[in-house]
């Protein structure tokens, strides 16, 4: 099937397939313009063409060929988290500006994570066993024109930056483990992603306090590099004996979460979680978070007593 596109009366901002061939799609003075409906199975043959106004002139501007993809890749949008339990290899991609690197960061709850990035079907990263959190920049190594999305074409103008295509690829490391909680994090910028550093000291349960309706826990503050203000949640679900938890899970039973100045890395935060059952074990996940990724410490497991006094 044709597609011609002509830059002389405008029509919209999409066009959708139809029975007629060849389709011509009208765009007035715009530099983009999408075509929709299309099926997978075909090969489109599409070109751009300048008008002039007094349609007495004209020349052909661009062609190509392209057959519209049939992923489900979520898209990830710049320096915006996603948030997900899953239970088998999940697929995201990213567009990226073409010389600049990709910066990614992923957080895990409740297990570990395998990880790939590739471009155009090369693998250009991977990691394994991830757990809690990972940080990582990576470049193609050459450059690589993106124009179309799911189920669409696009032809970009000159003046628009060139985009690049990351395929992204997360599954749980293990094949019998259930939902692994994730929070991913992709951005082209310059700086990166911002996220906090934290201490290997970790997450303490301030045993003297413990009744069985609470629970208090500590922890030494992080450090980022980017702000003054870095938000901490704490968060405890039920959790049985060896069993795994997930950061998503509906069995939350509390949650506290602070906004904190940056204090000295050797004064400690404590927080107390109410409302608890008592005689139950909980997991317990601490998380800090600035205007990037959120960083998660260490799961504290802790069991609240039996006997209320």
């Amino acid at each position: 099937m044709v597609v011609a596109i002509r830059a002389d009366l405008a029509q919209g901002r999409s066009t959708k397939v139809t029975d007629e061939d060849p389709l011509i799609a009208c765009v007035g003075g715009r530099t983009r313009h999408q075509i929709e409906n299309l099926d997978p199975s075909t090969t489109y043959f599409v070109s751009v063409f300048a008008i002039a106004r007094d349609r007495r002139a004209g020349s052909l501007l661009a062609s190509g060929s392209v057959r519209p993809r049939t992923s489900t890749a979520k898209r990830l949008l710049e320096n915006m988290p996603y948030r997900a339990d899953i239970r088998s290899k999940s697929v995201f991609y990213f567009k990226g500006t073409i010389g600049s690197p990709l910066w990614v960061s992923l957080s895990t709850c409740g297990g570990s994570v395998d990880v790939e990035v590739l471009v155009k079907g090369k693998k250009i990263y991977a990691a394994s066993k991830i757990d809690r959190f990972l940080k990582f920049s990576v470049e193609a190594s050459s450059s690589i024109q993106e124009t179309s999305d799911e189920g669409s074409v696009q032809f970009d103008s000159s003046s628009e930056e060139a985009k690049m295509r990351y395929v992204i690829r997360v599954l749980p490391s293990l094949a019998d483990q259930e939902a692994v909680g994730i929070e991913l994090t992709a951005s082209s910028a310059r700086s990166g992603i911002s996220a906090p550093e934290l201490s290997e000291a970790g997450v303490r349960e301030l045993r003297p306090l413990r009744s069985c309706h609470t629970i208090d826990v500590a922890y030494l503050p992080a450090i980022n590099h980017e702000g003054d203000v870095i938000k901490y949640c704490t968060v405890a679900r039920e959790t049985g004996i060896g069993d795994q938890h997930s950061c998503a899970s509906t069995k939350r039973s509390s949650k506290v979460c602070i906004n904190h100045v940056q204090r000295p890395p050797s004064r400690a935060i404590a927080q107390k979680l109410s409302g608890l059952k008592a005689g139950t074990r909980y997991a317990i996940q601490v998380t800090a978070s600035s205007k990037g990724a959120t960083v998660p410490y260490k799961t504290l497991i802790a069991e609240t007593n039996v006997v209320c006094k």
